[in-house]
This record gives C-alpha cells, structure tokens and sequence, in this order.
C-alpha cells in the first residue's frame, strides 16, 4: 500500500492504491469488503448501508458477467456476416448472367439499365450491391421484387435462393446491432456503479484507517483489501 506523509510526518495509508482498476479484480474486492462489513456492523457510513451497497455489487458483477459472454458472442456473428455477405457478393453474377440471356442481343447498356432494380448500382468500375448494412437491406429487397417482375423465381439463383440470403442477412444485421447495442449499455451501466462502489470502498478504507491508526494494515487485508497494488 501506497503512503503519504501526513502533517506530522507520519505515514498514512493512500486508499486508492488498495483497490484493483481491473473489472473483475474490482469485483471481488468489492463484494469481500461489504460481506465483511455485513458482520463488522460496526462501521456506518451516512450516505449507504450495506444492504444498498450489496445490491450495486450484485449487479456490478452480473453486468461484468453479461459483458465478458456477449462479447465473446460477436465474433461469431461477425464471421456469420462475412460469410453471407460472400455469399451476396459472389451470387449477383447469376442474375447479371440472366439478364444478359434475356437482353443480351440490345446491348451491353440495356442489360446494364436493369441492375438498379435489382438493388445493383455502380460502385467504381463495377456493378454490385452496396456494402454498408442498411443500404444492403433496401437492395435485397429490390433484388426479390425484380426477381418476381421479370420471371426469374424458378431459376437455380432465383426467388428460393435471394430470399433465403435475404433472411440470414437480414438475422444478423439485427442480431449484431442488438448485441452491439447490449455491450454498450452493459459498459455504460458497469461504468456508473464502479464510480459509486469505488467512493463507497474508499469510505469504508478511511473508516478503517481512522479506527485502527496503528493495525490498520491488518484490519484492512482482514476486509479484503490484500494487494498493496493492483
């Protein structure tokens, strides 16, 4: 543990140094030193009681908990996406492919005046459907209509095929942006209730150094606070 020197030059205890910075280790240093204080009702603190304390702990931890298994969660609907948006990407040559079966004889630009209502647009020197998620939706929408207008439904990359591309795209564009938006509440809620925890562990690490001047050392590893650094 950290000390400063008091006015007397007398050494005292710095309370920030007593507790963790990392998420977890703040944890379990939080919830050890409010179980203590569950039997060492002794210590009162004006602004919160145990109880209270308690519950933000529990639910600090829960947060950290839920935090750690939806993040390990994205990648795979990450690498889920990259592989359907392959899929998308590699399969619009079929419909190009269609198109120029059916209007192939009126020219390269008659062809190409059907892609936008398929969704497909130019993008640089190519013809493709546009990359960023909600662009994307709109297109694949377009991509099942003009597969129904012009006749296309039953063809090996027709109306089964896009629409089934269309439902897993469309699943986990959702389910990413839920997750996403999961992970950055939990890390905003975490951020809240580790701010009031660490003024509630400091308090009670001030209450113990004020009583036991002389053994607060002891008295603190017996609350939980071990590591003189973390």
């Amino acid at each position: 543990m950290e000390e400063n020197q008091n006015e007397g030059g007398k050494s005292k205890p710095n309370s920030r140094s007593n507790i963790p910075a990392g998420d977890m280790d703040f944890g379990t240093v939080a919830n050890d030193a409010v179980a203590m204080w569950k039997v060492e009702n002794w210590l009162t603190l004006q602004y919160i009681t145990q109880a209270e304390a308690q519950g933000k702990i529990d639910l600090y931890n829960t947060i950290i908990g839920n935090r750690k298994n939806d993040g390990g969660d994205r990648p795979q609907y990450t690498a889920a996406l990259k592989t359907v948006n392959a899929e998308i990407d590699g399969s619009i040559k079929y419909i190009k492919s269609y198109l120029q079966e059916e209007h192939g004889e009126e020219g390269k630009a008659v062809v190409q005046s059907y892609y936008p209502a398929f969704g497909i647009v130019k993008v640089g020197d190519a013809f493709e459907i546009p990359n960023d998620a909600s662009n994307r939706k709109i297109a694949l929408g377009l991509m099942l209509k003009a597969i129904k207008d012009n006749n296309f439904e039953d063809r090996k990359y027709g109306l089964t095929f896009w629409t089934g591309l269309k439902t897993r795209y469309d699943d986990l564009v959702q389910t990413s942006r839920t997750l996403d938006g999961t992970i950055s509440n939990n890390v905003g809620d975490k951020n809240v209730l580790k701010e009031e925890l660490h003024e509630v562990l400091i308090s009670i690490i001030n209450v113990i150094t004020g009583n036991f001047p002389k053994t607060y050392h002891e008295q603190l590893r017996k609350w939980g606070f071990q590591k003189e650094k973390y």
